[in-house]
């Protein structure tokens, strides 16, 4: 999956992870923690997203200001988010975040 996204913005998405019967998970009570990193095609760190849990306990933000993103290489990212729980970590699919230039600027 790609993500187009421009420079300089605002980065955020929430995320949520499901059981194998597709229920959403409680990441609180469920002592399950998450972070997640955004590298380059040559495995250089990009930014490391800021988590913080979102309204319901089912789910998590993960975050770069527009000051962070604007120093953004202009071209493709990889981006996944690794869960943890009692020492197992699983990680979701890699996702591709297309950098463009913004054009509007302040």
């Amino acid at each position: 999956m790609i993500v187009n996204f421009k420079r300089g913005d605002t980065f955020e998405a929430v995320v949520r992870l499901r059981d194998d019967m597709g229920a959403l998970v409680d990441l609180v009570a469920g002592g399950i923690t998450c972070t997640s990193q955004i590298r380059d095609s040559e495995d250089v760190l990009i930014q490391q997203l800021s988590v913080a849990n979102d309204t319901a306990p089912t789910g998590k933000v993960l975050s770069a200001t527009p000051a962070q993103t604007a120093v953004w290489p202009v071209e493709q990212l990889l981006w996944d988010v690794q869960w943890s729980k009692d020492g197992r970590v699983f990680s979701t699919e890699t996702l591709t975040i297309d950098v463009e230039k913004d054009v509007t600027q302040p």
